[in-house]
């Protein structure tokens, strides 16, 4: 769920396999200039790697994005939330505006859904398909709650 939330206020987020070896996750940290982001302090990590660790106090996603925010000085405003920047689903960051017949016959999309909503957003990388129904305004709602309040009463609409 971390990772979900934090591809959706736009933050390039990988995740690698569950058991990947330490060295592993060091090695793309070093490679992509990466932190990693730990929810233990017994992660068996490489030496080298340490000044490139984030543990999180939290086990709560909700807390412990409010943690990546507060030590990464991650600006989250209006803006962010509206153009809510990566796929969620695979980190992409390139997206396809399609409309109503583009998206016809795609399983993803319901014939109800097609009658309600009329632009949709393709993941260029992984083909997901995005509208903005019930599920993305409960989405930037909770990105809201994420905002200093003084930009979250200048923005809110």
């Amino acid at each position: 769920r971390l990772t979900r939330k934090m591809r959706g206020l736009g933050l390039d987020t990988v995740v690698l396999p569950e058991g990947a070896p330490a060295r592993e996750l060091a090695e793309v940290a070093g490679r992509e200039d990466r932190v990693i982001v730990v929810r233990s302090q017994k992660s068996r990590l490489p030496r080298g790697a340490s000044h490139r660790v984030c543990t999180l106090r939290s086990d709560s996603s909700d807390d412990q994005l409010r943690e990546i925010v507060e030590v990464f000085g991650v600006a989250i405003d209006e803006e962010t939330i509206r153009t809510c920047g990566r796929c969620v689903q695979c980190n992409a960051w390139e997206w396809h505006v399609a409309t109503r017949e583009e998206v016809r016959g795609d399983p993803q999309v319901s014939e109800r859904t097609l009658g309600a909503f009329d632009r949709f957003w393709i993941c260029k990388g992984c083909d997901k398909v995005f509208w903005e129904g019930a599920m993305h305004r409960r989405a930037m709602e909770h990105f809201r709650s994420f905002m200093p309040a003084s930009a979250a009463a200048g923005g809110a609409r």
